[in-house]
């Protein structure tokens, strides 16, 4: 009938219909975020890929790294290749020398230097000291120099005569106290093996050369025996043994009574172990006190066995 009040039914269908619309709204704006949200990572991912692209193309066109060009060998001529080395003065400076090379066998060079000394070089090391930036000048004095000497010592050879010890020259060189002007009396660096030694020293420098030794069971080289008699020669004098690099007036075992016969050698070794923590390790990393001395101990207990008695 007309006029008639809405039924209960009808009001509750109105309000369902309402909830279901609201609903209907909240699905909408949940699809738009969720579409917003996919399209963010639909963006993001053409990004990276753009990114990515980017990175392999400037790779692409970098060149490629060529390999390293390997050093040019250097030719060892016998009499013509001049080669420089550094050697420990007594006051514990090195000194660099140059000299020609005038003999090669199969692993060794046997070097002459300007001032009349002359040694070994192991085939392996000796393209290290080769020195090829003399100037033309330079290069001839070093050669006439070498020349000079090497005649000298034919001429004593022929005539049985022992010619004055080339190491005498250096030794004047050397030992010069600097800024006095005076010769201090340093210990000769025997390098030179003609050198008119004192018995020991021709006997241990022969033991060390010649008399297979140590847990290796060999014998020495040249240059490693010349440092070890100059070292021992150092030690057994009461002169001690200085150090560049430690401070002026430190000298391991100045002014004490070494003998080969009598001092115990294991204690002096550990001894000088001690001493080069407290002041600095040399760079040879041995070659200034703990190799000589072990070889003094190997030198001792060789005398021993051989009963030569007191010397």
């Amino acid at each position: 009938m007309a006029g008639e009040v809405p039924t209960i039914d009808a009001e509750k269908q109105f309000e369902v219909a309402c909830k279901e619309l609201r609903e209907a709204e909240q699905e909408v704006d949940d699809l738009r975020l969720a579409l917003f949200q996919a399209r963010k990572k639909v963006e993001d991912k053409k990004e990276a890929k753009k990114k990515a692209d980017d990175l392999l193309d400037s790779l692409s066109s970098k060149p490629a790294p060529t390999a390293p060009t390997a050093a040019p060998a250097i030719e060892i001529e016998v009499g013509v290749t001049i080669v420089e080395k550094e050697f420990e003065l007594d006051n514990g400076q090195t000194k660099p020398f140059r000299g020609v090379v005038v003999a090669a066998n199969e692993n060794k060079y046997h070097v002459v230097y300007e001032d009349g000394d002359e040694g070994g070089i192991d085939a392996e090391d000796i393209r290290e000291l080769v020195k090829n930036d003399l100037s033309a000048e330079e290069a001839a004095a070093v050669r006439t120099e070498v020349a000079k000497y090497r005649r000298q010592k034919r001429a004593a050879t022929s005539a049985a005569v022992t010619p004055e010890p080339p190491e005498k020259k250096r030794k004047e060189k050397s030992s010069k106290t600097a800024g006095s002007g005076e010769a201090t009396s340093a210990t000769p660096r025997p390098r030179n093996l003609n050198l008119n030694f004192d018995a020991w020293e021709k006997d241990m420098l022969d033991w060390l050369l010649n008399v297979p030794h140590g847990k290796n069971h060999k014998t020495c080289s040249q240059d490693n025996a010349q440092q070890v008699i100059r070292q021992a020669r150092k030690l057994l004098s009461g002169q001690g043994v200085p150090y560049k690099n430690w401070p002026e007036g430190v000298a391991f075992a100045k002014n004490e009574s070494i003998t080969l016969d009598g001092t115990n050698f294991d204690s002096l070794y550990e001894r000088a172990k001690f001493f080069q923590k407290k002041y600095g390790e040399d760079k040879g990393h041995g070659w200034l006190l703990l190799h000589p001395i072990h070889k003094m101990k190997l030198y001792q207990e060789h005398r021993a066995s051989q009963q030569r008695g007191e010397w």
